[in-house]
């Protein structure tokens, strides 16, 4: 660690030196400007999420009845600006509890080789994981709904 730390050390005098650095309030201004611009590029090629894609909800029937079961299918369609491709999604579920029974963390699948879900109760906000990223328009999680008896 001692030798990290001098190696760390050499480098700052180096910059120091080159930037005609001599007083300590000057370090100290040239150390944070340089944590900063260290930290901006650590999280700039993270920032993708400000691609367009557009979601599409269907549906298996059209008409509810006391008793059936709905199944819902979340798909992506028309990647734009998207190069890496898109491998989680967060959402929020509204529905009526009136109409269908309380959804759970069983009533969810997971679609083309997206692997994790993970359901929230208290706020209905979904969050779908894919290891590698999708390109293409495709359903992404299934969701089945009862409709209550009334």
């Amino acid at each position: 660690m001692l030798k990290k730390a001098g190696f760390y050390n050499n480098i700052l005098v180096l910059v120091f030196r080159l930037c005609g650095v001599r007083n300590k309030n000057m370090k100290k201004v040239v150390i944070k400007i340089i944590f900063l611009a260290i930290v901006c590029f650590a999280i700039m090629p993270n920032i993708d999420a400000l691609s367009k894609i557009d979601t599409k909800l269907s549906s298996n029937i059209i008409e509810l009845k006391e008793g059936n079961t709905v199944e819902l299918t979340l798909a992506f369609d028309n990647f734009e600006e998207i190069k890496k491709g898109v491998n989680a999604y967060k959402g929020t579920l509204e529905y009526d509890k009136n109409i269908f029974e309380e959804i759970v963390q069983s009533d969810f699948a997971c679609q083309n080789n997206w692997e994790e879900l993970k359901y929230n109760p208290q706020t209905n906000e979904i969050v779908a994981i894919r290891k590698v990223g999708t390109l293409v328009g495709e359903n992404v999680v299934k969701v089945t709904l009862k409709v209550k008896k009334m």
